[in-house]
């Protein structure tokens, strides 16, 4: 007796090949088959199997599915057209990390009716919209309360705020590329690293040409520092703005050495032309607060508590999940 099934979920399926001669079963082979997406469907079982099994099944652009009779034989997909749900997408023109395309598709495959229209800063059009709704940067995405209707609303509202007649997708969602109403500073280029990230080493080594200001991701209340490493790395950041402050010239260097070992206590090994008195007299005073204070200001402002975050000419801002390559990083900048 032959005995298969197919693996867990269905991610393999077990293909059973018999031999027989003279009504005999002689021989009989069994492989696994991996089930993925580009696995040609089969006509004759496709003819076997019912049209549909749910409503997510039935799929058309434009249209809204029902399927009838489900997993029955004479299961059968109707289409209806979908009521039409306008969203306005105001983007900055020539803004180099305002990436829609994303967001949008994530958002048509929500919203079987989307209809989307592009609105591009500056123009007069999207100056109104910035007036009107008071906005901080863009991309942002504004729906027509037609969505209201959507089968699925429930679900999309959590992500969306009412804004002068519109439903605005919350930014902490979609993600700003740029900030409105900050003034341009040519060739600027701000980072904001953790020196407790495993691969802030590697990142600075990268970043080191294009001449960046460095902020440490320190969370400021006013009252105490809190950082994701704990109170090592608020110490890390105090000694390094106190670094910056008296050896500016060794500040760079430091923060890399630094970076490469953050666990080892011997931080003086790192800036050996260092008075470590003097500098453990700064990190330990008001002194060192104060620096690190106004180093983590920007941080406070644009509320950026994540990293490495990159701002390009004090306007457009982006991050990275890794270290980047160089390469991509340079045609961004130079762009």
């Amino acid at each position: 007796v032959l005995t298969i099934a197919p693996r867990w979920e269905g991610r393999r399926v077990v293909v059973a090949n018999l031999i027989v001669k003279d009504n005999r079963l002689t021989d009989a082979r069994t492989e696994e088959l991996r089930v993925w997406d580009k696995l040609k469907d089969d006509r004759d079982m496709l003819a076997m199997l019912p049209k549909c099994f749910s409503d997510g099944e039935c799929r058309k652009e434009g249209m809204i599915g029902s399927c009838l009779d489900p997993g029955r034989q004479n299961a059968q997909c109707r289409f209806t057209p979908a009521p039409k749900v306008p969203l306005t997408v105001v983007t900055a023109a020539g803004c180099r990390t305002c990436k829609t395309d994303d967001t949008v598709a994530a958002m048509k495959r929500q919203i079987t009716g989307l209809s989307v229209a592009t609105v591009n800063y500056p123009s007069a059009k999207a100056d109104s919209l910035i007036r009107e709704l008071n906005l901080p940067g863009l991309p942002v995405y504004l729906f027509g309360k037609e969505i209201e209707r959507e089968k699925g609303f429930e679900n999309l509202k959590q992500n969306l705020e009412p804004a002068a007649g519109y439903y605005m997708l919350k930014p902490e969602v979609a993600g700003l590329g740029f900030f409105l109403n900050r003034k341009k500073l040519n060739n600027r280029f701000d980072v904001f690293i953790s020196l407790a990230n495993p691969g802030t080493a590697q990142l600075l080594e990268v970043i080191r040409e294009f001449d960046p200001k460095i902020h440490f991701l320190v969370m400021d209340d006013g009252q105490s520092f809190q950082a994701a490493g704990g109170a090592a790395e608020i110490e890390e950041a105090l000694r390094a703005v106190c670094v910056q402050k008296q050896y500016p010239q060794s500040f760079y260097n430091y923060i890399s050495c630094r970076a490469g070992n953050p666990q080892s206590a011997w931080w003086e090994d790192c800036i050996q032309e260092a008075d470590a008195s003097a500098v453990k007299l700064c990190a330990r005073g008001p002194e060192g607060v104060q620096l690190l204070r106004d180093n983590v200001a920007l941080n406070r402002e644009l509320a950026i508590a994540n990293g490495p975050t990159y701002l390009m000419n004090n306007q457009e801002v982006f991050g990275s999940n890794k270290v980047p390559d160089k390469e991509e990083l340079r045609a961004i900048i130079t762009r």
